[in-house]
Parts: C-alpha cells; structure tokens; sequence
C-alpha cells in the first residue's frame, strides 16, 4: 500500500486534510478532525476517469480531479507537489487499465 498527504474535496463539501492511500483494489481517503474522521473507499472499478488541469485547484493548491460512480467528482491535492500527483495519476491509469482487461 502506498500513502500520500493529501487535502480533499467531495463535491461541494469542505476540503479535508488526510491522506490517500492505494491498495490493489481500490483507492481510499481518510481525513478530518478530532470530532468528525471522513472516509472514502472507492474500488478501481468505481473510477470512470482522473484527470488534471491547470485551472483545477484546493485553496493555492493544484488539484487533480477524479470521478467515480459512486462518490461523484473528488478533488486531491496533495502535500509534496506536481510530481506526487503524476505519480498517483500514473498509478491511477495503471490500475484502470488492468481493471479494464
């Protein structure tokens, strides 16, 4: 398993401080505060697409964008940069593509 600090957005919801972590069958979103943890699980067969654009953004953060059918659209910016996030869209495409054989 392979985590990422992250901040996070579902939908219009307030964005969420936490991490990101992917497994060999899905991804996952942990986060929040002392009074209320949030927690995303979504299959790889959930996601329908990942994308990135420069317009796409957490606060001052870049952000990619990844929408599932069950969870809707997510934002995920993450902590250490532009290169954690192709590294995560990488590993996303990847993980789509063997989902989809």
């Amino acid at each position: 398993m392979t985590s990422y600090a992250v901040l996070w957005q579902n939908g219009s919801g307030p964005p969420i401080w936490g991490r990101l972590e992917l497994d060999l069958h899905g991804l996952w979103l942990h986060g929040g505060n002392r009074d209320q943890q949030v927690r995303i699980e979504i299959p790889y067969d959930e996601i329908v697409s990942v994308d990135r654009e420069p317009s796409l953004r957490l606060g001052p953060c870049r952000a990619i964008r990844i929408h599932s059918r069950a969870a809707g659209a997510l934002l995920v910016a993450t902590i250490a940069g532009i290169a954690t996030q192709s590294e995560i869209i990488a590993r996303l495409q990847d993980a789509l593509t063997t989902v989809s054989l």
